[in-house]
């Protein structure tokens, strides 16, 4: 079994809003060219959310196999899983930014280089404890 954690970018660098709809949805979405990145994430994996420039702000179990919709008026253009967060950063508090889990964050604790701007990549399990309690001295609260 693969327990490995998915990262998934919340694509702000093209679609400068779609982590507000990935936020207040509570899902992890792809789209357009890219969408069929998110057809790995099985129900019950652990999933992050990757904001670029600001870091790892969710983290949760995706509740179902991915899903499709229509982005706009482009028939079946999003897929998306729909997620359970244990943890997610409220994009609603002026210092939302500085709660994420940051990149450098995460390669310096363990000894890494990995690039977080890919639409979606694994990380070893280990990763996710180390998300959860750096989300949590940050001041995230616990959701479930």
């Amino acid at each position: 079994k693969d327990d490995r954690i998915f990262i998934v970018n919340t694509n702000s660098t093209h679609m400068r809003d779609a982590y507000i709809e990935m936020f207040t949805e509570k899902k992890c979405a792809a789209y357009y060219d890219r969408k069929t990145k998110i057809q790995k994430i099985k129900a019950g994996n652990t999933v992050c959310l990757y904001h670029v420039g600001v870091g790892i702000i969710g983290i949760g179990k995706a509740i179902t196999d991915y899903q499709k919709k229509d982005y706009l008026s482009d028939k079946d253009e999003e897929y998306f899983v729909p997620i359970e967060f244990e943890y997610l950063v409220d994009i609603n508090d002026r210092k939302w930014k500085r709660k994420a889990v940051h990149a450098w964050e995460i390669n310096c604790n363990f000894t890494t280089s990995h690039r977080f701007r890919l639409t979606v990549f694994k990380l070893p399990s280990e990763f996710g404890d180390f998300i959860k309690t750096t989300l949590a001295n940050k001041g995230n609260k616990k959701l479930n």
